[in-house]
């Protein structure tokens, strides 16, 4: 039996330029891409804790990436996985676009660069941030 939902919102499109499968999860607020399409200069050194819905707690390295999806177009910062469900999960990411509205050939694309900068403030205070079924929080562990 297959994990996968026929009828889930997923299109092709690019990272860093490489051409993956993308889900547009819109009960996801975060990023989440494989870790094999990822540079090692894109990497932050920091890890987010991914919280699943079974209350385990998972540590994911973070990089900023760059995209090019009908779902979002620009650089952001993703959760970086061995092995997720889809190349790339686009969740509830400033600039992203819903699933509906990618799919208007004449609509225009969405520029974006915001990215989330790992601070002393962020990595002190724990920031929930939901992973469609799951969510994270920003590591307040230095060792980690």
């Amino acid at each position: 039996m297959s994990s996968r939902n026929k009828n889930a919102p997923t299109r092709f499109g690019e990272i860093n330029g490489q051409e993956v499968e993308c889900l547009r999860d819109s009960g996801c607020s975060t990023l989440v891409c494989k870790m094999d399409y990822v540079r090692d200069e894109q990497l932050t050194g920091h890890k987010e804790a991914c919280v699943l819905i079974d209350g385990v707690v998972k540590y994911y390295p973070t990089a900023i990436v760059e995209l090019n999806t009908p779902f979002y177009k620009g650089k952001a910062n993703a959760l970086c996985m061995d092995n997720p469900l889809y190349d790339v999960i686009i969740g509830n990411i400033d600039g992203a676009r819903m699933p509906t509205e990618a799919d208007l050939e004449d609509a225009p694309s969405i520029e974006t660069s915001a990215v989330l900068k790992p601070t002393e403030n962020n990595l002190v205070n724990k920031k929930t941030v939901k992973v469609g079924i799951t969510s994270t929080m920003i590591n307040s562990d230095p060792d980690c």
